[in-house]
């Protein structure tokens, strides 16, 4: 979508009023993402711990970047939680829930306005040549959240999967490449190198922009992504290959096992690393009772993941939809095809 002026603030429904969030709002942020999450998905979407890491990160400032909708009650009925976090400060994003009721489309809309005005208010932070633009993800399901977004001047972008895979019996043994020696991960010392290694090789996926040691380093340990014991790294002599940074307690179930990066540089891509990194992650949730293991993917991804996790024996389990609109026109920073 081309470079547009933002709408007018919406009003909100009677009955109904708006501030920012506070760290003691994050029970009922939960609780309203996941009644959305289980309408159009069947399954949660957050947990409170992940909520609270994610809203405490140092680049997030509540009163600026974050809005809550509220009944008269003090219930919320609707959120908004906008982000900026990478450097080039040109790519943002809003996380945006509201309950699924008569009033859904009122109160998204009102959200909606509210978190393009801020996003404005981000572009001149950017560099003044760069292209800057405002995303909102949805499941495809949300009938009433596209519509809004459509109205808003939002257009879908690009789309996501969620693929899960269920073992019934342990999965192959991974076939490792000769050279390749996994280490035990040491957060002490080896934090940096796996951020510098997983941020090369994301330089060559669809919408990567260069980002932030801190804000990363700050998002994996609030939100309980960072279990050492669960994050594979595969070196070759003195040079980290690829990762796999995997968690358990995704949707709040101490039962499903979670990929969260699988990475692989380029020196040793197309030799089987990924798929003996997935193998082994699988074997070790396997061994710990843990038989359900899910990741995220750009369906469009432009490394061919999702023909690697279909190997592996993962499929499709929900879609989510991602809406951009362009707010400046200018150079994409954003990585857009593989360079060669």
């Amino acid at each position: 979508m081309s470079a547009q002026s933002v709408s007018p603030t919406a009003t909100l429904p009677n009955g109904f009023d708006s501030r920012p969030l506070t760290l003691d709002d994050v029970p009922e942020i939960v609780r309203v993402a996941n009644t959305w999450s289980e309408r159009y998905s069947g399954r949660p979407e957050v947990t409170e711990e992940q909520e609270r890491g994610s809203i405490s990160n140092p680049r997030v400032k509540l009163e600026q970047d974050t809005h809550g909708v509220f009944t008269a009650d003090g219930s919320m009925a609707g959120l908004v939680e906008f982000y900026d976090l990478d450097d080039p400060h040109t790519n943002y994003f809003g996380f945006l829930r509201a309950l699924p009721d008569e009033n859904e489309a009122a109160i998204l809309r009102y959200l909606v306005r509210w978190c393009l005005a801020r996003a404005k208010d981000s572009i001149p932070s950017a560099p003044a040549d760069a292209r800057c633009s405002f995303n909102v993800g949805t499941l495809s399901q949300d009938e009433t959240m596209r519509r809004v977004l459509l109205d808003e001047g939002l257009s879908v972008d690009r789309y996501s999967w969620q693929l899960d895979i269920v073992m019934d019996s342990p999965p192959p043994a991974p076939i490792w490449l000769e050279g390749i020696e996994l280490r035990p991960f040491d957060p002490d010392t080896q934090a940096r190198d796996v951020w510098e290694a997983d941020e090369e090789a994301f330089q060559d996926h669809y919408g990567h922009v260069t980002g932030n040691f801190e804000t990363w380093w700050s998002f994996v340990t609030d939100t309980g992504e960072m279990q050492p014991e669960r994050w594979y790294i595969p070196w070759e002599g003195d040079q980290i290959a690829g990762v796999c940074l995997c968690t358990v307690g995704r949707e709040g179930d101490p039962n499903f096992g979670w990929v969260n990066d699988l990475a692989v540089r380029r020196p040793w891509r197309k030799k089987g690393l990924g798929l003996a990194l997935l193998h082994h992650a699988f074997g070790e949730f396997y061994r710990q009772g843990i038989k359900k293991v899910g990741l995220s993917a750009d369906s469009q991804n432009l490394t061919g993941a999702i023909r690697l996790y279909e190997r592996a024996g993962m499929s499709m389990v929900r879609q989510f939809d991602s809406y951009e609109i362009e707010l400046r026109p200018g150079r994409d920073m954003r990585t857009t095809a593989l360079s060669t």
